[in-house]
């Protein structure tokens, strides 16, 4: 069981989400009330694609406290995508309040509610945040005042930020993103040999993700 669970645990994380199922399946019959079984297997399924069993397995473990704000997130993030914005921002709502350290609960849950139609309580939460996690690109994104040249210097930054909205099926907020025009990397301020933005977004990688949109 333990040996099952720790290679669909890794095959998960590897992205490698056939593989994952394959171990996390047989786990998850034998100990329905686990509930890292339940949320790895999550991350398999809509990995796959399979939405309806990933919200299952996701819902089937909420009710286990140390895993609430991850199987939040996570419902979050599906319910983003089937277009239920009011139910994604009642999820992460409850995710951000219980990990109110999580950048990633606070950033997902400003987008959704800006693309919900409350565009200025999203940007009240984006300036409290954004006062917490300085650093945050994607809450710069959200206020409008992205930093470019923080963005060019390193290219996965760009790719990372339109991937996020993809997770929340924001996918013109993604192609916005994508399509703009950046600065060059500055030699000083980035690593050495960093390709730039525009030939990173021309990519395979970024094809696949504008193809998507």
């Amino acid at each position: 069981m333990d040996a099952s669970k720790a290679a669909g645990r890794l095959a998960a994380a590897l992205l490698r989400y056939d593989e994952a199922k394959n171990f996390l399946e047989p786990a998850h019959a034998r100990n329905t009330a686990d509930p890292e079984i339940s949320y790895y297997l999550g991350i398999a399924y809509d990995g796959l694609g399979e939405t309806r069993k990933a919200r299952a397995a996701y819902e089937e473990a909420q009710r286990f406290s140390s895993f609430s704000r991850r199987f939040r997130s996570k419902l979050g993030e599906l319910s983003a995508r089937d277009g239920n914005l009011a139910e994604s921002e009642r999820h992460l709502t409850l995710a951000a309040s219980a990990a109110p350290d999580d950048v990633r609960s606070l950033e997902e849950l400003v987008a959704v509610t800006s693309a919900g139609g409350d565009p200025q309580k999203a940007k009240t939460l984006a300036h409290q945040g954004i006062i917490r996690f300085p650093l945050s690109s994607f809450l710069r994104e959200e206020l409008g005042s992205p930093d470019l040249k923080l963005l060019a210097n390193d290219s996965t930054r760009i790719l990372n930020l339109a991937a996020q909205y993809l997770r929340l099926g924001l996918y013109q907020r993604a192609l916005q993103v994508l399509s703009r025009n950046y600065p060059r990397a500055q030699p000083d301020q980035s690593e050495p040999g960093e390709p730039s933005p525009a030939s990173i977004l021309c990519s395979p990688t970024s094809a696949a993700i504008v193809g998507s949109v």
